[in-house]
């Protein structure tokens, strides 16, 4: 890959400074602070989502009119923690490739 004038530029070159103005014309972005990641597990598949809609677990109107539909409820919890860990992981994943290109801080 070359610049206009012929001369090469490699990845590392190519940052969000250098970026600015290519996306739309405008100004390059200000330097942000880095992105502080505790939670580092990565993943690049996106799962279907396992959690109900609470309505749908059973009678009454809040879906809880039983023993029996608050276990149900337990277990759509328990999904939104996995769907929410899933977005996690992609998140992550998404930021650590940014930040390899140098896009992100």
């Amino acid at each position: 890959m070359s610049i206009t004038d012929g001369s090469p530029i490699s990845t590392r070159e190519l940052t969000a400074e250098k970026f600015g103005v290519a996306l739309g014309g405008a100004a390059p972005p200000t330097t942000q602070g880095a992105y502080t990641q505790t939670y580092s597990t990565a993943d690049k598949t996106i799962s279907n989502p396992t959690a109900t809609v609470v309505g749908d677990l059973g009678n009454g109107a809040s879906g809880a009119s039983s023993t029996g539909n608050f276990d149900k409820i337990e277990v759509a919890i328990d999904a939104l923690i996995a769907d929410n860990l899933d977005l996690r992981k992609a998140i992550t994943a998404i930021i650590d490739d940014l930040q390899a290109f140098g896009l992100v801080g």
